[in-house]
């Protein structure tokens, strides 16, 4: 009896995965195993689920069809960086292999910088790569990838240019990058962008630190823009946004990361006289009382102490270090083997006295605001 190989249907596959990607799915997520676990064979997407346009990719498939996605990649990548009419069949080519290479390595370098080359020469249209990034940020190992943030911010800045000529990060260096100017209606996307991420995995440093990049870029056009409409919309989400953190922060105490964000935000709102322009709005925001409510919940937490010393260093008058003190000393008790959540609450609440008792050195140099208060982090 002859026995026949099974047909080989990887560049089918691979070219089903391509146009499932380019169809701007909502989410992706790969899927552990082969499809036999997933999917039914025989259904139009077959092997991948894809229902309600939320992608799922079975992990073996996706290395198959990534070995298919190398070899195009290498074949393709020469011709298609030449602008002639021959090319344009190898330029298709290089950008489905490149979004098959990145869904499973984000890290590629030489695939980001492909697909930033052919943005810039017209081929890749931006804001569909901004959309296709969104994709890949929806999957949790994407979404920890620093890379991918910093692409994003990239096509940030090309789509949305500076509003004036003078917009630009460190104005006082040549070759400064410049402040994109980005809508309301696409700041709350990038808002939400960096949440479902910050979901998928836990403490997202790159995912926060490319929240405080989309934040310090609207109060910095809040500062040159000239519509009254823009002003208010941008007003409502930074008092917004502050809200939105501290309740995140409120649900999970352990997230460095976002603790950092916060206190790194307002420095830079009160830094741009934000706090001024707002003012029965901001009474409401009070970072110290916050901080202490929260240390006061959850004294085991190290964050929320970190939390409550940045705060009181731009917040708390010299009067308050006193009930400062005081507060914490409740939790300052005798340190005692093995270590449980009380010996932690007090060897914070020690590290924090020992910190408050240093304060006075801090206030007289007040030059190394708002700098000083992240070296804390």
């Amino acid at each position: 009896m002859d026995h026949h190989p099974a047909p080989d249907h990887t560049q089918s596959t691979f070219e089903l995965l391509v146009s499932l990607l380019q169809s701007n799915p909502t989410s992706i997520e790969i899927l552990p195993g082969d499809a036999s676990t997933w999917v039914q064979e025989g259904t139009n997407t077959f092997p991948f689920l894809f229902i309600d346009n939320n992608l799922g990719v079975p992990q073996k498939i996706l290395y198959k069809a990534f070995m298919v996605g190398m070899a195009n990649f290498k074949l393709s990548r020469r011709q298609a960086l030449s602008l002639t009419a021959s090319s344009q069949p190898a330029i298709r080519d290089l950008i489905a292999s490149s979004a098959v290479i990145l869904l499973t390595n984000p890290a590629h370098q030489t695939a980001l910088n492909t697909r930033k080359h052919l943005v810039v020469q017209g081929s890749l249209d931006p804001s569909a790569e901004l959309s296709f990034t969104a994709a890949l940020l929806s999957s949790q190992h994407c979404a920890k990838e620093s890379i991918i943030w910093h692409h994003r911010q990239w096509l940030l800045r090309r789509i949305y240019p500076p509003s004036t000529s003078d917009a630009f990060e460190d104005g006082a260096h040549p070759g400064c990058l410049p402040i994109p100017c980005i809508p309301p209606d696409a700041l709350r996307k990038e808002l939400g962008i960096v949440t479902r991420a910050c979901e998928l995995y836990p403490r997202n440093y790159f995912a926060w630190a490319h929240r405080y990049f989309c934040m310090r870029h609207t109060l910095d056009n809040l500062v040159v823009n000239d519509s009254a409409h823009d002003e208010a919309a941008y007003t409502e989400i930074v008092l917004g946004e502050i809200s939105n953190v501290k309740q995140w922060i409120e649900r999970h105490v352990a997230d460095f990361s976002a603790v950092h964000y916060l206190v790194k935000l307002s420095a830079c709102a009160q830094d741009s006289n934000f706090f001024a322009a707002t003012r029965p709005s901001w009474n409401s925001l009070s970072f110290a009382s916050h901080a202490k409510s929260l240390v006061q919940s959850f004294p085991s937490h190290e964050a929320l102490w970190m939390y409550m010393r940045a705060t009181a260093l731009f917040e708390v008058s010299t009067d308050d270090e006193d009930t400062l003190e005081e507060f914490s000393r409740n939790f300052a008790a005798p340190l005692a083997t093995p270590q449980n959540e009380e010996q932690l609450s007090a060897l914070y609440a020690r590290r924090f006295l020992f910190w408050l008792s240093h304060t006075n050195d801090v206030r007289t140099n007040l030059s190394i605001w708002p700098e000083g208060v992240f070296t804390f982090f």
